[in-house]
């Protein structure tokens, strides 16, 4: 359903939840990398990113990180890839992270 006038609000919510998650996101890949004593170029020389500033423009929120490049960005980085997923999924999806880690799991 596309947002009407009448709920513009709801959809500027979403857009700010978005962005929080982003820059939350961002905030962990640059701590966790500085973490790793690795610079901007190493990791996306070895993610296979083409411009390190793609790096930058992730750390600052800007855009979200491509979920093909996950893998290799915890290994850039020397993370677990379930620690590193899990804490990206809370970032950009916090909706799913929370049915994921419910306590009223009936599997």
């Amino acid at each position: 359903m596309s947002p009407t006038n009448d709920n513009n609000g709801d959809a500027d919510d979403i857009k700010n939840l978005r962005k929080e998650g982003r820059l939350k996101a961002g905030r962990y890949l640059k701590q966790t990398r500085e973490a790793s004593g690795k610079t901007q170029r190493e990791i996306a020389i070895a993610v296979g990113f083409q411009y390190y500033t793609f790096v930058s423009q992730i750390e600052g929120g800007h855009g979200k990180l491509p979920y093909d490049t996950w893998s290799a960005y915890a290994a850039a980085l020397g993370v677990t890839q379930e620690s590193f997923a899990n804490k990206l999924v809370e970032c950009y999806t916090p909706e799913v992270f929370r049915m994921q880690n419910s306590t009223d799991k009936k599997d």
